[in-house]
């Protein structure tokens, strides 16, 4: 059995709220809360937490947060890939004079080629 009993009062009222949150209106107007919220968030993250109501920049990043938010992500990927890609042509660049040094060495020791 449980250890928490609730009241029958507290049931009711328990019940009537979840008939309020199951109706559609509330259901689409905290979608869309939740929608601007995150919006609100992009905008503070990315542009800073001050909103004007006169600037399209503010409203864009409120009303089209995916679209700045996708931007960004891309933009980290591509820096993440640019830099990982540099990494993987400086260490091949390096193996590449190294073996190149070793093979002209063993050429340079080789006693069939005595002009290198």
């Amino acid at each position: 059995m449980s250890e928490t009993t609730l009241s029958p009062a507290t049931l009711a009222v328990i019940k009537r709220e979840a008939n309020i949150n199951n109706r559609p209106l509330v259901r689409h107007l905290t979608g869309a809360a939740k929608f601007l919220g995150l919006g609100a968030l992009v905008h503070a993250w990315l542009i800073g937490p001050e909103f004007s109501t006169h600037s399209l920049w503010s409203w864009g990043y409120v009303l089209a947060w995916p679209v700045p938010l996708l931007f960004w992500l891309l933009s980290c990927l591509l820096a993440f890939v640019g830099y990982a890609a540099a990494l993987a042509l400086a260490c091949g660049f390096l193996w590449w004079a190294a073996m190149e040094i070793r093979d002209w060495r063993d050429r340079r020791d080789d006693q069939r080629w005595p002009g290198l």
